[in-house]
């Protein structure tokens, strides 16, 4: 069979000013006005490949083309074949699907989820008693009229994008009627905290507690849920709802402490954010353990839980390894 690039050839007009310059380039050749045209089509605008007028059966076999092929393409009079840009070079940043169809790893080569299969949300130190005493948490349009203080921790613009945005399975209905978690620690809205980078949510990384519960707690306990294999907002993320379907989401790059895109994977980013999404509310009791940056935060912490001794006293731990 013959090769798909050697269908192609790169051609001028024969009256075009290029073609006759080139060829006058040529030691011994004699060009004349009157040259009859090549074989091909040339008609095409200058500058531009067409595909080859030799039909697939013809004696100019496979080995024949390929050299032709080759010889345009390393001659220096022939304009530079550049490689295509790739998605991270793009002015809007814009990761494609064939793009990712290339550099995700497949479900076969992937890592296994975790079982237990992890789930973390990041809070504000402030939000912790108003928790306690709701004994929930709530997603952001079932939040309780109580009169409670709650301190966001999210950029504002963002929270604007997730406010209307469908979620198509499940209990369906629109991203903040979920209770929002990341499978991993160290998440790029960490990062953002970290350099101070969020409007309006002064502090750092310090003051921010993990939440740490699982999906498998989730599901035996009947809540509702959903889950992505990367950022929600992204409009290639794919969407779940069976735990079954967990396999789908790349693990090693959840796990990465490392999540910055690179040439050779430019969806490196938006995996690691792959989110557990409950409906409407999470109880506080499904909070096994409250994770902070180190033993200052713990004690801090500690003394929030024994203000409020009827609620349920999750385990406290330091991990500065989760945190920048």
């Amino acid at each position: 069979m013959r090769p798909f690039a050697a269908s192609f050839r790169r051609t001028w007009p024969a009256s075009c000013p290029r073609r006759t310059s080139c060829r006058k380039k040529q030691p011994g050749n004699k060009v004349s006005s009157t040259s009859p045209p090549p074989a091909q089509d040339c008609s095409t605008a200058h500058g531009r490949s067409v595909r080859s007028s030799t039909p697939l059966g013809s004696k100019n076999g496979p080995d024949e083309a390929e050299q032709h092929l080759h010889h345009e393409r390393e001659d220096p009079r022939l304009p530079r074949q550049h490689p295509p840009i790739h998605p991270e070079l793009r002015r809007d940043r814009t990761v494609h699907r064939s793009a990712i169809a290339s550099t995700t790893p497949p479900i076969a080569l992937r890592m296994a989820p975790p079982i237990p299969t992890p789930i973390r949300r990041l809070i504000h130190v402030d939000s912790l008693r108003t928790l306690l005493l709701r004994g929930a948490v709530h997603a952001p349009n079932y939040c309780s009229a109580d009169g409670l203080y709650y301190r966001p921790i999210h950029d504002p613009e963002v929270q604007i994008k997730r406010q209307d945005l469908p979620v198509p399975c499940g209990p369906r209905g629109a991203i903040k009627d979920y209770v929002s978690f990341y499978f991993g620690a160290r998440s790029p809205m960490l990062y953002r905290h970290w350099k101070h980078t969020v409007p309006g949510s002064p502090g750092g990384q310090d003051v921010l507690i993990y939440l740490c519960s699982t999906a498998q707690a989730a599901g035996d306990a009947g809540l509702r849920f959903v889950f992505t294999d990367g950022h929600s907002l992204a409009h290639y993320t794919s969407w779940f709802d069976q735990l079954s379907d967990l396999e789908r989401v790349d693990w090693a790059m959840v796990q990465e402490r490392q999540w910055a895109d690179t040439l050779e994977d430019g969806d490196r980013c938006r995996r690691k954010q792959a989110e557990f999404l409950v409906h409407q509310v999470f109880p506080w009791s499904l909070v096994h353990e409250l994770v902070v940056i180190d033993a200052s935060r713990a004690a801090q912490v500690r003394n929030i839980l024994a203000a409020v001794p009827a609620a349920h006293q999750p385990l406290v731990v330091a991990r500065k390894g989760w945190y920048y």
